[in-house]
């Protein structure tokens, strides 16, 4: 099988397939990475296997033949990073869902058949059988769909079961190129029932649409269905405002952080309500910056507040969306060789140094003072005024 072949030439891949017959290990490629595989795409970074039982003595010898750790999830899942490549190993498993948008309730099973049906649509519903031998599983004709190009569920009211299902629709349609043919009926129950989804998990669709270069049209189309508004209620401000910032932040987006979602969504929602909705659901490690983010802002610039501060203060002003870009990056990148020593040195004291620096630092993010010679001239000028 070419497609095989053509895996095995990664050394991670040929490690794991080894592994996995020393141990006697029945394991399967599953979801995107088989997906691309048959798109022929050239370069594919995560690979999901699915194992019967627990993978976790794969996993233990894999980290040592790798010299590396590993992290675990609930529901016997484990993932490494390494050399920009993901590899993530989970038990094969049947899913319940309680209720809609809850997290599933799983039971560990034998069949990789019962796996692949908890899946979202057909096209990330194949397996490829590692070992004991090369073979394709595909119950629901996942194969032909990519080849016409066609995103489906796999049964009926799959969104109403997992609402984020319709935030992927959205993102394969644009991604790959391909038509939806799905129900509308399906993302009406998204809409209805996707505000019993926990935040974490929109974060975690929206931080994998910020790293995709068609991210912008992706999250018009999550505008247009209405499927963030029906998330964030009436407190998410005008569509045109968003599309806006997109447009300007098109290439930025990409460059954040697992959590920075949170600060774009917070600064294009005003409710008080929405912002302690945030503070209670964010993990630990982001609180605290987040939180800060917002504490530091003043009606003046304080220059020593962190970048996303200031970010949220020109987002939350009314300064143009086109211009926020360039006053950023000046922030971020802001030196003045005028400082206080050189104004004392001069023989100035008191407020003034102050006011001066101040100046001219406002100045330099707004591009005005290019370099030495210009905050000199300025301060000639300003003395003069004076």
């Amino acid at each position: 099988m070419k497609k095989v072949e053509k895996i095995l030439k990664n050394k991670f891949i040929k490690d794991i397939y080894e592994t996995a017959k020393n141990l006697n290990k029945k394991i399967f490629l599953v979801g995107g990475a088989v997906r691309d595989l048959i798109l022929n795409k050239k370069e594919i970074r995560d690979f999901d296997f699915v194992c019967i039982g627990d993978p976790i003595d794969i996993v233990n010898e894999l980290s040592k033949k790798w010299n590396k750790k590993f992290k675990s999830f609930p529901f016997k899942t484990y993932e490494f990073e390494l050399d920009s490549f993901e590899f993530d190993f989970a038990m094969a498993r049947k899913e319940r869902y309680p209720e809609p948008g809850a997290l599933p309730e799983i039971e560990e099973t034998d069949k990789i058949e019962e796996d692949l049906k908890r899946r979202d649509f057909t096209i990330n519903a194949i397996a490829l059988l590692i070992y004991p031998e090369f073979k394709i599983i595909d119950i629901f004709k996942g194969t032909e769909d990519i080849k016409n190009k066609k995103i489906k569920v796999l049964k009926k009211e799959s969104f109403k079961e997992d609402p984020t299902r319709a935030i992927r629709a959205v993102k394969y349609k644009v991604k790959l190129n391909f038509n939806i043919e799905i129900e509308e009926k399906e993302f009406e129950f998204a809409k209805k029932f996707i505000k019993n989804v926990s935040f974490p998990r929109i974060r975690k669709e929206l931080k994998e649409i910020s790293e995709l270069k068609e991210r912008k049209e992706i999250i018009k189309e999550l505008l247009d269905l209405n499927l963030l508004k029906s998330y964030f209620s009436e407190s998410l401000e005008e569509n045109q405002k968003i599309i806006e910032f997109m447009e300007i932040f098109d290439r930025k987006l990409g460059e954040f952080s697992k959590g920075e979602w949170i600060y774009i969504l917070s600064i294009l929602i005003k409710n008080k309500n929405y912002i302690e909705k945030i503070e209670n659901l964010i993990e630990k490690n982001e609180k605290r910056e987040f939180l800060n983010a917002f504490k530091n802002q003043k009606k003046r610039i304080y220059y020593e507040m962190s970048p996303k501060s200031f970010l949220i203060s020109l987002l939350k002003s009314e300064i143009p969306y086109h211009k926020i870009n360039f006053l950023l990056k000046n922030f971020k990148n802001l030196k003045t060789f005028i400082n206080g020593d050189y104004l004392l040195k001069m023989g100035f004291k008191g407020k003034i140094i102050g006011e001066i620096i101040d100046k001219i630092k406002m100045k330099k993010i707004k591009g005005e003072l290019k370099d030495k010679f210009d905050e000199i001239k300025f301060l000639e000028n300003y003395l003069r005024e004076k």
